[in-house]
């Protein structure tokens, strides 16, 4: 150690900052690359974490807890739920009933007048001639037009189910459809359909 001094000392009496330079020289060389990153590191952590544990106590504690119960929740242990949003405001006149407050009816029962005269099943029409399935098609074509004013509309559809049904056309009593029509028409549509409406072109 002496002879390293004694080396050295030649250059520290030729410059007075010589010392500082040489002895830094010889610290910087014993630690290596490695040592230096790694020191970096943990001195940045520990900065961050006292900067944590200073300024956002309250913050991380807040996000510990919610993982520890996001982590009850999805173990399933825990039984509380969360509400993510507001209760939904409900519509006027809208209200809510328990479920023992709902009656249905049931399948035994007979429809009412009313409800039958509204609802036309569907009929099988392979099992029918073509004049009644096409008398079936108008039909139910008038009752979807009861409430809509569109007569060119209406007259649109007529047209396209009679031409669907020209391939038959020898089998369809045409002068029975075109009454029909006619007379379901007059019964329930807000609009009048004539004689030249329901031709044939």
């Amino acid at each position: 150690m002496k002879k390293k001094f004694r080396v050295l000392q030649p250059l520290l009496k030729r410059s007075p900052h010589g010392a500082a330079i040489i002895k830094t020289k010889l610290m910087l060389s014993s630690i290596s690359w490695q040592q230096f990153l790694a020191a970096l590191v943990i001195i940045t952590l520990v900065y961050y974490f006292y900067i944590g544990l200073r300024y956002y106590q309250k913050d991380l504690r807040a996000i510990a807890n919610r993982k520890k119960v996001s982590g009850l929740n999805q173990s399933g242990t825990d039984g509380t739920s969360y509400q993510v949003m507001g209760v939904a405001k409900q519509e006027h006149g809208v209200s809510v009933s328990d479920a023992d407050h709902l009656h249905f009816a049931i399948d035994d029962e007979p429809e009412t007048e009313a409800i039958a005269n509204d609802v036309h099943p569907v009929v099988n029409t392979t099992d029918r001639g073509p004049t009644e399935a096409l008398l079936n098609d108008v039909s139910q074509l008038v009752n979807a037009f009861k409430e809509v004013d569109d007569k060119a509309e209406f007259l649109s559809l007529l047209r396209i189910q009679y031409d669907s049904y020209q391939a038959d056309g020898d089998a369809i009593d045409w002068p029975a459809v075109k009454q029909q029509t006619l007379q379901l028409s007059d019964e329930k549509l807000p609009f009048s359909v004539s004689e030249v409406d329901v031709q044939l072109s």
